[in-house]
């Protein structure tokens, strides 16, 4: 009854033995980015559950059993990094690895975007009700087999190469996964996470995908899974548990819609942004080249005459183009800030909500799971009442089970499927609806303290560097204020002449009277 919520078998990963060893494919980024492979280390051993689990009291909010949980859980808690992204793989097909560094254990594993995928999966058929983190959609980038190795510059920023910027996008993506993963406390024990974080060898990794794998939520006997049933199993479902999901269904609709609208204005500041700073590298480039022009026309072997000025422009230029480098520099800075502080934490949103979605659909077939065996069970009492306890025809010959046996396993299945929904339920209604919405308060305040955190750095180094500027071309405080106040004219001047032919358009468009701006 069980089969449909076990994980698939999944082709394990091959290659990586020899990635990690820094054979075959190239990094995508520089090598001052790396972080140095740890030694092979054992995998840390699932803590067993406790012996007072059945003793669990009764919580009120998801913040009570969650802190119960992070608690009386002794696995050690977790924090993740992924880094480093290195193509490899045959002429035919490349994929992508990334190094994922786990603390404080200091394990250093590689694993591709497939590995990512069947943990999602075991956690997800281990913890029934419990919203996974999602991963980043699976899509396949075009000729990726085209670069072994993406440049970045200085800053960690991309280069304009569709490839590079896919894989760092991915990257960040799994990076968000894989730190909402660790800070579930019911999760920091399940053997699977441990063995996908710790176990470093080709073969022991195949091994260990095999074996933490085909536990389930009433076979898993490590801490935090016999937590999280027993908290579910504890829970009282709501009595108007229907209506509390339609409800969600709608609200579900509604933040989708948010997350999308979120999503593409951040891409398009991010898209900006990245214009913005290859603008600023031309305009500096611009800059170098005036520099060498204006010491050109300094020098008599190259212009007939030489201006009496030509020895300050060539001052004048030369402490433009220093000046210049840095604000390239800023550019690149603050494009990082919105793509990594703004895109990409919208994005993981977006899926997120789909996420909450996908776990209502999968309760959905549970439900319907067991109104089916239900009605088989029905169907053999009645069978069973009408006829006596015979035993069916068997397609192998002789005699298959009897009505009685065959009423027996159907009643086994029966109840498999109804344990399973009522820790489905249990997980839901008590922790996971609201724990959604409580993430997403930490998810808005998160996304905007980072980036103001960004910004305000951002804003520092503008600020030295117009400093520097002004202290170079000898700038004194009451010219600067002056060209602030001449700035701050020409603002106000020119909002008001679009309020005007705004309030024209409108006036024409209403068959008002036209109105010359």
């Amino acid at each position: 009854a069980l089969r449909w919520a076990l994980p698939p078998r999944r082709k394990p990963c091959r290659g990586s033995r020899a990635l990690s060893k820094g054979e075959g494919g190239g990094s995508l980024l520089p090598r001052r980015m790396m972080a140095e492979p740890a030694p092979a280390a054992p995998m840390p051993a699932a803590a067993p559950a406790p012996a007072a689990a059945a003793n669990m009291p009764i919580f009120e909010t998801w913040q009570s059993a969650w802190e119960h949980a992070d608690t009386n859980i002794t696995s050690a808690k977790l924090s993740v990094a992924v880094t480093n992204p290195v193509m490899s793989g045959s002429m035919i097909r490349k994929f992508v690895t990334y190094q994922v560094r786990t603390e404080p254990f200091g394990y250093v594993v590689r694993r591709r975007y497939s590995n990512f995928e069947w943990l999602r999966t075991v956690l997800v058929s281990r913890y029934p009700g419990m919203l996974v983190p999602p991963l980043p959609p699976k899509s396949v980038m075009g000729n990726m087999g085209s670069k072994s190795s993406v440049s970045r510059n200085s800053l960690g920023r991309d280069s304009e190469d569709e490839q590079s910027r896919f894989v760092a996008s991915r990257m960040a993506q799994l990076n968000l996964y894989l730190e909402s993963i660790v800070e579930i406390p019911f999760l920091r024990s399940d053997t699977a996470l441990l063995a996908f974080l710790s176990v470093q060898d080709d073969r022991d990794w195949e091994k260990a995908q095999a074996a933490t794998s085909t536990a389930t939520c009433f076979t898993d006997q490590t801490e935090g899974c016999v937590m999280w049933r027993t908290v579910a199993n504890q829970s009282t479902m709501p009595g108007n548990a229907e209506r509390i999901l339609q409800d969600l269904a709608k609200q579900i609709e509604t933040l989708a819609s948010l997350a999308t609208l979120a999503v593409n204005s951040t891409r398009m500041l991010a898209e900006r942004a990245s214009a913005f700073e290859t603008d600023v590298a031309e305009l500096n480039s611009v800059m170098g080249t005036w520099r060498r022009t204006e010491e050109d026309l300094s020098t008599p072997e190259n212009v007939e005459q030489v201006s009496a000025a030509a020895e300050s422009l060539v001052d004048v230029t030369a402490k433009i183009a220093v000046a210049s480098e840095p604000w390239t520099h800023n550019a690149k800075l603050q494009a990082t800030i919105i793509d990594r502080f703004l895109l990409q934490r919208a994005q993981y949103f977006q899926v997120t909500v789909e996420a909450l979605r996908e776990l209502l659909k999968h309760r959905t077939i549970v439900v319907r799971d067991v109104l089916a065996k239900r009605r088989a069970v029905a169907q053999a009492e009645a069978e069973l009442a009408k006829s006596g306890d015979r035993k069916s025809a068997s397609i192998f010959g002789g005699g298959g089970l009897s009505l009685s046996e065959s009423l027996d396993q159907k009643r086994e299945g029966l109840n498999q499927a109804e344990r399973l929904l009522d820790v489905f339920n249990g997980g839901l209604f008590t922790m996971e609806i609201e724990r959604f919405h409580a993430d997403r308060q930490k998810f808005l305040e998160n996304m905007m303290c980072t980036f103001a955190t960004g910004t305000r750095e951002y804003g520092t180094r503008m600020q030295v560097l117009g400093q520097n500027l002004m202290s170079q071309m000898d700038f004194d405080e009451e010219e600067a204020q002056r060209q602030v106040a001449r700035l701050e004219i020409f603002r106000t001047r020119t909002s008001s002449l679009k309020g005007a032919a705004a309030g024209a358009e409108g006036a024409n468009g209403h068959g008002g009277e036209n109105v010359t701006v």
